[in-house]
């Protein structure tokens, strides 16, 4: 185990790198820099008090500099200093982080606690009118895109019949209501349709038919064969949708008015607050792999037969 994570350590470090390198100089090619933004709504400024500006952020340095000054400072534990609060980068990151996992872990769970029930039963209604229609409902909602969805929500629970409030403290569970649901929706759908599809597979091996033969009832079947089977191929998929809801929900955090990972991402692309933005990009990479590293270590206890473990001691 030591010598895979070692493995997987070292394997991440060239895309870290790579992430970093490449968001860096990308954002160089702006027209605008932090400076222009900051004395953008005190009207016309003259060219030395920006000039003074840059030198404080150290903006007029070459860029290799300022990279690799910025990337030893993050290695010692420090992320920099915001270009427009002037707070420290992580303290701004680390008070947005608990509302970004708040809304994925809700919307995983509603989503899997929907998606599981719905599957199966489209699965064992196969071919008929309950499973055309929960068909259509899944392919409905993974089609529909995410803003359309949370303005179609907005528009009937706020506006139309105010049972929902829009705009609340992001401290507050109401808050949360609109979001988790925009969010629920298309993952679940999608969830739906593939675990109908794994259990329909899963119903069609000869172990079914065996079990079925020796007279063990169909929902011991499902409950303590069919489940266990697809468990391992949902762990995965479920990992990398957690790593892309941890990553920033940028739109829908941006929509409801939520201080999250993802609206601090688009107020530092805004606002070409390149500390802040590093430090979002690099937190959505490593999260994406961190958490499809912990489901590949999962999935190994759970599957003897593809395990890394014992493949290490062979």
């Amino acid at each position: 185990m030591k010598k895979f994570l070692l493995r997987q350590c070292l394997a991440v470090l060239p895309i870290l790198l790579g992430v970093t390198l490449i968001t860096f100089f990308l954002l160089q090619l702006a027209a605008e820099d932090a400076a222009d933004m900051l004395y953008r709504q005190y009207g016309a400024v003259s060219e030395a008090v920006k000039a003074q500006t840059r030198a404080q952020l150290g903006l007029d340095r070459p860029l290799y500099v300022q990279y690799f000054s910025w990337l030893l400072h993050l290695l010692s534990g420090n992320a920099g200093y915001s270009y427009i609060s002037g707070l420290p980068v992580s303290s701004i990151f680390w008070e947005r982080l608990p509302t970004t996992l708040f809304l994925a872990a809700a919307s995983l769970l509603a989503a899997l606690c929907i998606s599981l029930p719905a599957g199966f039963y489209c699965a064992l209604r196969h071919n008929k009118k309950a499973d055309y229609l929960l068909q259509l409902f899944s392919f409905g909602g993974s089609s529909m895109p995410g803003f359309l969805l949370a303005l179609l929500l907005i528009y009937f629970f706020s506006v139309r019949l105010q049972a929902a409030a829009v705009l609340s403290s992001s401290g507050s569970l109401t808050a949360f209501v609109l979001p988790v649901i925009t969010l629920t929706v298309p993952i679940a759908a999608k969830y739906t349709r593939y675990i109908r599809g794994e259990v329909l597979r899963e119903l069609q091996q000869p172990y079914v038919y065996g079990a079925l033969l020796r007279g063990i009832p169909k929902n011991i079947i499902l409950k303590q064969y069919v489940l266990h089977a697809i468990s391992l191929n949902m762990l995965t998929v479920t990992a990398m949708s957690a790593g892309s809801l941890l990553g920033g929900t940028a739109i829908i955090e941006s929509i409801f008015m939520l201080d999250g990972i993802g609206r601090l991402t688009v107020e530092a692309i805004v606002m070409k607050d390149y500390p802040v933005l590093q430090a979002c990009v690099i937190w959505s990479t490593l999260i994406f792999i961190l958490v499809n590293l912990a489901a590949e270590l999962l999935c190994s206890r759970l599957d003897p037969r593809n395990s890394i473990f014992s493949q290490e001691r062979l």
